[in-house]
């Protein structure tokens, strides 16, 4: 008898354990969204006529922009991506009007910007012998703090440190030069951010020495 209680109580405690363990797990993967454009239709978009959805994935074509709303920080941010040449597919996070991180993908190179008050300051590159073109490639970019880490096809190619921050902001995807620039299985984890201030509109003005594509269309807009 003293035995079944005892094995009774033990069953309760792992019980506990295993369910504290599963909800600090769920907590720590933070809130956020996923889109495999699979079902040929999306909510949270801004999308330009020259950015379509076909076979199940996003495809921009040179010069196009694609908008996702809602702003997150501290972000986990994963998507596969296929890229043609010349020209650059550019991965922006934490964009908002008063700046952005910028993800340059080129043929065996990538490149981290950051852009504040349409200035524009290199944060670190590398040389990656995965980033081919024509090819789907597995792009996961981890932000904690201060501190950028992007992986290729699940490896570690760069880490960066930006001792002046952005806050927090939105997933802007963008095709420059030549390329024709797809995306499929977006996945965002972070923490939501606050909505921008008032009369702070996202897009409504390029960078410096960077006009924002698709000129002449509607700009994206938050």
């Amino acid at each position: 008898m003293k035995n079944k209680r005892i094995l009774m109580i033990l069953s309760l405690i792992v019980s506990l354990l295993l369910i504290t363990t599963t909800a600090m797990a769920q907590e720590g993967e933070g809130e956020g969204y996923d889109e495999n454009f699979d079902s040929g239709e999306v909510i949270e978009w801004e999308l330009p006529q020259e950015a379509v959805i076909t076979d199940g994935y996003l495809s921009l074509q040179p010069g196009a922009f694609a908008l996702r709303f809602g702003d997150f920080s501290n972000i986990t941010l994963s998507m596969k991506v296929r890229f043609t040449v010349p020209g650059e597919a550019v991965i922006n996070y934490y964009f908002r009007d008063e700046g952005k991180y910028g993800l340059y993908l080129m043929e065996g190179n990538l490149n981290l910007e950051k852009e504040k008050n349409r200035v524009g300051t290199p944060l670190g590159d590398a040389q990656v012998e995965t980033l081919k073109p024509d090819t789907w490639i597995d792009i996961s970019i981890v932000v904690k703090e201060n501190t950028h880490t992007i992986s290729v096809n699940n490896e570690q190619v760069l880490s960066v440190t930006d001792n002046d921050p952005l806050v927090t902001g939105a997933l802007l995807l963008q095709a420059f030069g030549e390329t024709t620039f797809d995306i499929d299985d977006i996945s965002m984890r972070g923490t939501p951010g606050a909505m921008p201030p008032e009369g702070e509109m996202p897009g409504e003005e390029p960078m410096e020495g960077e006009p924002m594509p698709g000129e002449g269309e509607p700009q994206p807009e938050l």
